[in-house]
């Protein structure tokens, strides 16, 4: 099984390879998502679609894309419903791979999502942490 290669930010020499990788946008797309054509969406596929679209990978997507992605929507939902045969799976992980939808298809397409700024969240932090946080601000 060949190996993927590394994040660029990963490797030892910085400088190798660079230039086939590609950086995207921590902060995802701008903008609404395109419509779902048709009617009777499940509200858990509306809401992925709306997720995807505001995700960073959807800044590489063209509009020649909309049709594999609208094809990912309809198993998605077939699948939530129970009308997905096993076989629609492989169709469905193959879509998801196709657009960088999971970790592993990123690194094979070579896509990293560029590291912003990193919050704390409050919510985050438990007990002890959380407590000294709350002194410290007062």
């Amino acid at each position: 099984m060949p190996q993927t290669p590394k994040p660029p930010s990963q490797r030892r020499r910085r400088n190798a390879g660079q230039a086939q990788w590609r950086e995207l946008p921590a902060e995802g797309r701008r903008g609404s998502a395109p419509p779902l054509p048709g009617e009777g969406w499940l509200e858990s596929t509306i809401a992925w679609w709306a997720t995807i679209w505001a995700s960073p990978m959807a800044t590489i997507w063209e509009d020649a894309d909309l049709d594999g992605l609208h094809r990912l929507a309809q198993l998605r939902d077939a699948q939530h419903r129970g009308d997905l045969p096993i076989s629609g799976l492989a169709a469905m992980q193959a879509l998801e791979d196709h657009y960088g939808l999971n970790p592993k298809a990123r690194r094979m397409l070579q896509w990293e999502i560029s590291k912003g700024q990193v919050v704390d969240h409050p919510a985050r932090q438990s007990g002890p942490a959380r407590k000294l946080r709350a002194i410290k601000a007062k």
